[in-house]
């Protein structure tokens, strides 16, 4: 892991450059503001109460949007972390130097983790304030723990991405890729007695606790974290073995 902190400090300031912070955070909280105000537009309408109960749905609202809009965007900002870097030479000029290619996968992956992470969390707080204002407390323990799974699944799409984006030198391949394995691993969701499995599954988890629904996904969220581990270790295992 020789130059790892080198190559984490340099990889955050490519993010900065590159505002993918911003993007993930503005677009997460699009989200996270959009769906709410439309409830609460739509309740007005109808004359319903603002209370509790409708916070929890709007609350829970959130947590889909974000799932959906994050998943594209995890996608896209991960797709070219080592495609890109291989396919203009970047990666062999900084490779010359007295740096791993073990620390190099390493500080791309912490570096997609502080892309989601600060994502999540601004938008999240933006959400659950603007749920506050329009309607109640729906619950803030529930909605941060519902949030720390999406995040983390979040953080397992872009994984998915880095790996094919290691064995590929065309961003959009592995994009296309990653999207594929997401649109497999749903379609699996149809067999039967599979989705206490699935890492895919944690989302709808996360919406159960949001809404404090007893559901026991613990091993799927548990092979969840295992591949959070397992994705990176194999694009590095990939990426060492190509031709810079």
């Amino acid at each position: 892991m020789t130059g790892f902190w080198v190559l984490l400090r340099k990889e955050v300031l490519e993010q900065r450059r590159t505002w993918k912070f911003v993007a993930m955070a503005a677009v997460l909280s699009l989200s996270a503001v959009l769906g709410p105000t439309i409830f609460a537009i739509v309740t007005r309408v109808r004359d319903e109460p603002h209370g509790v109960v409708q916070a929890v749905e709007a609350l829970e609202g959130i947590a889909v949007t974000m799932t959906f809009l994050g998943t594209f965007i995890a996608i896209v900002i991960s797709m070219g972390v080592l495609a890109t870097e291989r396919a203009t030479g970047t990666a062999a000029m900084t490779l010359s130097k007295p740096v791993t290619r073990s620390a190099f996968v390493a500080a791309k992956a912490l570096g997609l983790l502080a892309s989601i992470a600060i994502g999540v969390i601004v938008a999240s707080t933006v959400g659950y304030v603007l749920i506050l204002i329009l309607f109640a407390d729906g619950g803030l323990g529930r909605f941060a723990t519902g949030m720390v799974i999406n995040g983390a699944a979040l953080l397992f799409i872009a994984f998915i991405a880095m790996f094919w984006s290691a064995m590929f030198t065309r961003q959009l391949l592995a994009g296309g890729l990653a999207f594929a394995t997401f649109i497999v691993l749903n379609t699996l969701r149809a067999v039967p007695d599979t989705d206490r499995y699935l890492p895919i599954v944690a989302p709808d988890w996360a919406a159960s606790i949001i809404r404090a629904e007893t559901s026991n996904e613990w091993p799927a969220f548990g092979i969840l974290c295992g591949c959070l581990v397992l994705l990176p270790l194999a694009a590095w295992v990939i990426f060492r073995r190509k031709e810079l």
